[in-house]
């Protein structure tokens, strides 16, 4: 089966102006942040969309090429962080 991407930036959206909109909503979006290990699959949607609209993926979009490529070997490995709870 296929995922609507549509209907789900959609959703995403409604969430917000529900979670934004009274203050019960603000304290379910608080409990469902506090309780989770991942953040809920909506607000990677939201993020995803806000960076797709913004300045600096229009810019690297306008570029043409990945990141590090024509500047001599690319960009160097980045070590993984430790997440800190």
């Amino acid at each position: 089966k296929s995922m609507d991407v549509e209907a789900f930036v959609e959703q995403a959206a409604q969430y917000d102006e529900v979670a934004d909109g009274s203050r019960l909503g603000r304290l379910v979006r608080q409990s469902q942040q506090r309780e989770a290990t991942h953040p809920l699959p909506i607000y990677r949607v939201r993020e995803l969309q806000r960076y797709s609209d913004s300045g600096e993926y229009a810019t690297l979009r306008a570029r043409g090429r990945p990141l590090g490529e024509g500047t001599g070997g690319g960009a160097a490995p980045v070590a993984p962080q430790p997440v800190v709870a």
